[in-house]
C-alpha cells in the first residue's frame, strides 16, 4: 500500500480517481499510505486550530468502492505548509508525530521527513498556482 502526494493543475477529482496512475505525468511524491485523518492531525498542528474546523480545508473523494482515494487539501491549508520555516519543522513533526494517527508503523524520523516533503511540496504548489493533493491505493 502506497500513495503519492501530487501537484495538480486542473483539479478533477473524479477524472484523478480514473486515472491507473496519476503521479505518472505530474510532480509528485511517493509516500506510505495516509489517509484524511493523518491531514487533520496535520491541519490542527500546523493552524492552531481545533477539531472539526478543517471541515473546508480538507476533501475526500473515493472510487472503487474506497479502494482508492484523494484527498484535496485547500488552497489555504497548502498556502499554511507552504510557508512553515524550516527551523520550526522539528517542532511541528513532533507535534504530528504525538497524534494518534501514527501510533503504528512510523518513526519520527519518518514523520519529519514526510513534513519536510510536505512543505516542500506546498511551496512548488503555491508557487505554480497548482492544487496539492495525496493519491492512495490498497
Amino acid at each position: 500500500m502506497f500513495g503519492e502526494i501530487i501537484l495538480v493543475d486542473d483539479l478533477k477529482p473524479t477524472e484523478l480517481l480514473a486515472e491507473v496512475a496519476p503521479y505518472e505525468s505530474r510532480t509528485s511524491q511517493t509516500w506510505k499510505q495516509l489517509n484524511e485523518f493523518h491531514f487533520e492531525s496535520l491541519f490542527q498542528v500546523v493552524s492552531g486550530y481545533t477539531e472539526e474546523s478543517f471541515k473546508d480545508d480538507i476533501k475526500v473523494h473515493t472510487a472503487d468502492g474506497g479502494e482508492v482515494w484523494l484527498v484535496v487539501i485547500s488552497n489555504n491549508f497548502r498556502d499554511i505548509l507552504a510557508t512553515q520555516l524550516p527551523e520550526s519543522y522539528q517542532e511541528a513533526a513532533n507535534k504530528w508525530a504525538a497524534t494518534d494517527e501514527f501510533k503504528w508503523g512510523w518513526d519520527k524520523a519518518d514523520i519529519l521527513s514526510l513534513y519536510k516533503d510536505l512543505c516542500a511540496m506546498a511551496q512548488k504548489a503555491k508557487l505554480k498556482k497548482q492544487a496539492l493533493v495525496y493519491w492512495g491505493r490498497l
